[in-house]
């Protein structure tokens, strides 16, 4: 694996929001042993990694000046790493590893078709919204965006905002074949090797 080239920030607890009590209370059958943080970071060095080569791109200074005024942008570089915010949305959320699987496809797709480029300053909203689409459009159940804003660190009309566009660029074309998300899946798990 490469090592990150890019400096995220390392978690500071007094800029991350409180998380409701509810969220707090963890099933019984979902406890810290099933966590994996190899597969974090192996999501965080794809990530990284892109964010890289997107920044090596000759129009990339021209592409995050126009990227700026979008509502994915951060003013500022976050501080928690890819890995450790993958680790406090899967706390939180509950999720499993097949949405964010299903989460970086989306991602993908998403780039694709609106020809945002990756970077530090979005990679972690887009890499939440994706991951939240795909939690909306697999599950039954879900919280209300109050409480996805207090994971993802965004006030809650921003989140918003960021789904209404997130799923208007994407065409609400959500539906993956299970050739693709293996496809996704086997890259992430040998990543890990």
């Amino acid at each position: 694996m490469s090592k990150a080239k890019i400096d995220f920030q390392k978690e500071s607890n007094e800029n991350i929001p409180n998380i409701p009590e509810l969220a707090k209370k963890k099933e019984n059958n979902h406890n810290n042993n099933n966590e994996n943080p190899t597969f974090y970071l192996s999501i965080e060095y794809i990530l990284i990694d892109l964010v890289n080569e997107n920044g090596k791109k000759s129009n990339y200074k021209d592409k995050l000046q126009s990227q700026k005024k979008n509502i994915f942008t951060s003013h500022e570089l976050p501080k928690i790493t890819l890995s450790k915010y993958l680790e406090r949305m899967k706390k939180y959320m509950k999720l499993e590893d097949n949405s964010i699987i299903l989460g970086l496809i989306y991602l993908d797709r998403f780039c694709k078709k609106t020809k945002i480029m990756l970077t530090a300053y979005n990679t972690h909203r887009l890499l939440f919204i994706s991951i939240l689409t795909a939690v909306k459009y697999q599950e039954d159940k879900f919280y209300r965006n109050t409480f996805y804003s207090q994971v993802c660190g965004v006030q809650t009309n921003i989140l918003n905002q960021m789904e209404y566009e997130y799923c208007c660029g994407m065409g609400f074309e959500f539906y993956v074949t299970v050739s693709l998300f293996d496809k996704y899946r086997i890259i992430i798990y040998h990543e890990k090797e």
